[in-house]
């Protein structure tokens, strides 16, 4: 991992709750698969509040579609023929709050 890097990633780890912290930086080395990733990118996104990536409304946002957190009414404003990872229409909010890495936080 090259300097700069590293010291981004450390200065985001360094703000980042320490319920999501574990989570980050395994994202961040690449130890973890996409669903997690996206998650941990919506609540940096969102200054690490979950509540905030649930009313996220950066429609242009590349991630926008797969939010986990999305409200149940925009997911009618998502673009047409949007599709998640795997096929399935928004599969990744069924992933358990412990594969965040958090560990004992609060639930999702």
């Amino acid at each position: 991992m090259d300097e700069k890097r590293a010291e981004r990633i450390a200065a985001i780890s360094a703000h980042c709750p320490t319920l999501y912290r574990k989570g980050y930086l395994k994202v961040t080395k690449g130890r973890a698969p996409p669903r997690r990733a996206i998650r941990i990118m919506c609540l940096h996104c969102c200054g690490w509040e979950r509540a905030e990536s649930s009313q996220c409304t950066a429609y242009g946002c590349p991630l926008w579609v797969y939010n986990p957190w999305r409200a149940e009414a925009e997911a009618d404003v998502a673009p047409s023929g949007a599709s998640s990872l795997n096929g399935e229409a928004n599969s990744a909010s069924q992933e358990r709050p412990s594969d965040l890495g958090g560990g004992d936080g609060p639930g999702f």
